[in-house]
């Protein structure tokens, strides 16, 4: 029992892990999209986690920005769905074990 909920520990970790940096991947890609992106610094995709922090952002830019924000978590989202698709179809491959008693 306990080696289950290690490995779902684990499993966890390990996913928050993929989908925070595709997440960032994303952000940083779509914000380098964006004309004036510059005020963000060296990692807008960071940035744009923090975009409550920053007075410098126009609105013209807070529109583009806000849009690039939308795809990211989109796709991630996609990305989500996906792989809750395809450990789905690998459970129906698990063999059955029955279970001792009854």
């Amino acid at each position: 029992l306990s080696v289950v909920m290690f490995f779902r520990l684990i499993g966890g970790a390990f996913g928050v892990a993929l989908l925070t940096a595709l997440l960032v991947g994303y952000l940083n890609a779509g914000a380098l999209l964006v004309p004036g992106h510059d005020v963000l610094g060296s990692h807008p995709g960071i940035a744009l986690l923090h975009l409550d922090q920053q007075e410098t952002v126009s609105p013209a830019l807070a529109t583009g920005l806000q849009q690039a924000v939308r795809t990211a978590f989109s796709r991630v989202y996609l990305w989500a769905a996906a792989i809750s698709a395809l450990t789905l179809i690998a459970s129906f491959g698990l063999k059955e074990i029955p279970l001792r008693g009854a």
